[in-house]
């Protein structure tokens, strides 16, 4: 497992989601859900997105940990963002 897919979990068990019901929400299928909570696949910036959305968390968080951005470009974001 990844950053990135301990991030998602943690978010979507913190939410009482099973991989289905996130599946539901973001429109991405079960298993490719899971295979990114285990480190499986690297997401696209668009997954990311529908991800960010379902679990209504900081996409520039979720774009760092999958290694789209610095982390510290990541890091300014979140903090303008609140």
């Amino acid at each position: 497992m990844n950053a990135f897919g301990e991030k998602i979990k943690k978010l979507r068990l913190e939410k009482k989601l099973t991989l289905r019901e996130l599946a539901n929400i973001s429109g991405l299928s079960y298993s490719f859900i899971g295979s990114l909570e285990r480190g499986g696949f690297k997401p696209s910036r668009d997954s990311i997105h529908h991800l960010s959305k379902a679990l209504n968390n900081e996409e520039s968080e979720l774009l760092m940990l999958a290694g789209f951005m610095p982390n510290d470009s990541a890091e300014l974001l979140i903090q303008l963002s609140k």
